[in-house]
């Protein structure tokens, strides 16, 4: 490519650690605090003044490139770059750099951390004409507005279809019919407890599952690959009276997810309850209640705990479901997984279409650094991806 050259980025540029600062020492001001590549608080000092770019060292912003205009205070979790061999205008070396994906040459100990010694050898591509990396970063600039306000408008669909599904879940179990009642769990279930308050002995061979709330997901209990095992004696030791009418509720952490036993070989940690239903209620029904806004409320409104909430058995027993006539809940359940069926549909839309997005960015990233013509750039995004 004509005009472009590859280096190390050692030969760059140098990248130098900022000052530390720690939480007790960091005296509010009118300078931000960068410890990453984003704001950690105010301090009364600067240490870094002028047109910089900085990256971060450690942690969750580990490699991300940030260009900076405004005096900061750098603590040592993020490098500043100085030292510059060559002319870059940092909106296009912090393009480059995030590309580039720093973040993959770090040592991934309890927090990724990236150095000078592992960055060093990495090769930059780039033009030596300041003149064209800023045509560069006006195009990139213009596209990824462009994508991100369709990333915007995508992501606001996606949150509207579900508050349609949830409105109307709300609506169908607030405006009653003849022959609806109010009853409590605990006077539509003949059993109702919680799983193992302990840690059952495990057994990598086993065949039965410890399930707990995050195995709960859309009536079905799905086993993942941390999920641990039991032996048949551990089982018989902590089993639960279970049967085809029994319904699992999360309890602990995340609360609502439902799911529903078919005989699994499974038994059950307190972060979860069961409940047996009596027979002329559709555990089905009972599902979309609990999934409803009406028990969400009700569980976050009863639950203990600030970090971590948690739903009590009592809580439990006493939520009042809005129970229909029994040939009314099999029409109800009927109507809405239609919906949730065409809410589903939607959500994959949604998700191709953000997804398409991402890859819609990482090839034109892709065209840019490898110095292919703007012309190419600007014939991908008028192919309708970004509308």
């Amino acid at each position: 490519m004509e005009g472009w050259v590859r280096r190390k980025l050692k030969d760059c540029f140098k990248l130098k650690s900022g000052d530390g600062l720690t939480a007790k020492k960091m005296i509010p001001g009118d300078y931000p605090v960068f410890g990453g590549n984003s704001q950690a608080g105010t301090h009364n000092q600067f240490n870094l003044s002028g047109d910089n770019v900085i990256v971060g060292r450690v942690g969750a912003l580990c490699g991300n490139a940030r260009h900076i205009t405004e005096n900061i205070w750098l603590t040592d979790n993020a490098f500043k770059i100085v030292d510059k061999k060559y002319d870059f205008e940092n909106d296009f070396l912090t393009y480059l750099l995030n590309y580039r994906n720093l973040r993959s040459l770090a040592r991934q100990a309890a927090q990724p951390v990236i150095s000078n010694s592992s960055l060093s050898d990495l090769e930059l591509e780039f033009p030596l004409d300041v003149a064209e990396q800023k045509h560069i970063v006006a195009i990139l600039d213009q596209v990824f507005a462009d994508i991100e306000q369709a990333r915007a408008k995508t992501e606001q669909n996606l949150r509207n279809a579900r508050e349609l599904f949830e409105s109307y879940l709300q609506q169908v179990f607030s405006q009653r019919g003849e022959g609806w009642v109010d009853a409590s769990i605990l006077e539509i279930t003949t059993k109702l407890g919680d799983g193992l308050h302990g840690t059952p002995k495990y057994d990598p061979e086993g065949e039965f599952f410890f399930i707990n709330g995050n195995n709960l997901d859309d009536g079905k209990i799905t086993i993942k690959e941390k999920t641990k095992r039991v032996s048949e004696e551990e089982y018989n030791k902590h089993k639960k009276p279970l049967n085809d009418r029994t319904v699992f509720v999360s309890i602990n952490g995340t609360l609502g997810n439902v799911a529903f036993y078919n005989d699994e070989k499974v038994i059950l940690g307190k972060s979860a309850c069961y409940f047996n239903l009596q027979k002329g209620v559709n555990k089905e029904y009972v599902k979309f209640v609990i999934e409803s806004p009406l028990f969400q409320k009700y569980a976050l409104r009863e639950a203990t705990g600030a970090t971590i909430k948690n739903v009590s058995l009592k809580t439990m027993r006493a939520f009042q479901v809005p129970l229909a006539p029994e040939k009314k809940q099999a029409e109800i359940v009927h109507i809405l997984k239609a919906l949730k069926q065409q809410y589903f549909h939607l959500e994959s839309i949604y998700s191709k279409k953000l997804n398409s997005l991402d890859e819609l960015k990482k090839s034109i990233l892709q065209k840019a650094f490898s110095g292919e013509l703007t012309k190419t750039l600007e014939v991908d995004t008028n192919k309708g991806a970004v509308a």
